[in-house]
């Protein structure tokens, strides 16, 4: 058995303790009136994929306030990627939204010139007519079943949030490994994407998907969960 692998059992196991103490919610029945913890990390998994073991795989990891001064919650960032109330969204607040929607246009061989493009030059008339795919990519992120975990700390760069996330990112990521770990289903969304990162990987993560893991980081993130669990007692 491979480091990477072991490592990657890890953290499967610890990401299945996390549940054991938050179970999973979905989008689409979440909102702000909720009890949300201010800061931390989030981890989707989705509908098919499932790891070599046959249990859930994890499509994308995300956080947020790792910029000096952010003011942004947990929950601000998880409704980003949900959309409105309405349905719609705005995937240019989203990347995950942007990489999901581009997926949808080239399977689906659809018309949306100006998906991802510039939210300073689009117009009214253009978030309009992307309207119906925003629909779509709501409901599909709707429907994947997330984790996530409480991280505190200040906003700044390099903070335990940020750490968790791009190491757990570079952990679960193909790209630019010699051994392929729980492979993307040949019928993932993702293949579509366009984005050599997301194909790669089999991540709906466009960064540190190429980055090389500190192991340490597992340590960091059991000792969050063994904490959160501690304030759930």
């Amino acid at each position: 058995m491979s480091q990477r692998k072991e490592h990657i059992d890890k953290f499967y196991s610890l990401i299945d303790e996390l549940e054991r103490v938050c179970a999973k919610k979905f989008l689409k029945e979440s909102n702000g009136r909720m009890k949300w913890p201010e800061k931390g990390v989030y981890f989707f998994f989705e509908s098919n994929e499932i790891r070599e073991n046959n249990n859930p795989r994890i499509v994308r990891v995300g956080t947020h306030a790792i910029s000096k001064g952010s003011q942004q919650t947990l929950w601000k960032r998880l409704r980003q990627h949900k959309g409105r109330t309405n349905g719609t969204g705005n995937h240019r607040s989203s990347v995950f939204r942007k990489l999901i929607g581009f997926a949808l246009i080239n399977k689906q061989k659809l018309d949306y010139a100006f998906w991802g493009e510039d939210k300073n030059e689009i117009n009214e008339k253009i978030k309009t007519s992307e309207i119906s795919l925003e629909l779509e990519v709501s409901s599909i992120i709707g429907s994947m079943p997330f984790l996530y975990l409480q991280v505190p700390g200040d906003s700044k760069k390099n903070n335990d949030r940020a750490f968790i996330e791009t190491n757990s990112i570079s952990l679960l990521s193909n790209k630019n490994k010699t051994d392929i770990i729980d492979k993307a289903s040949d019928n993932w969304l993702g293949l579509h994407s366009g984005n050599k990162n997301v194909i790669e990987s089999g991540l709906w993560n466009s960064d540190d998907t190429e980055k090389s893991y500190d192991p340490l980081f597992l340590a960091k993130l059991e000792a969050f969960i063994e904490k959160m669990k501690n304030d759930n007692r």
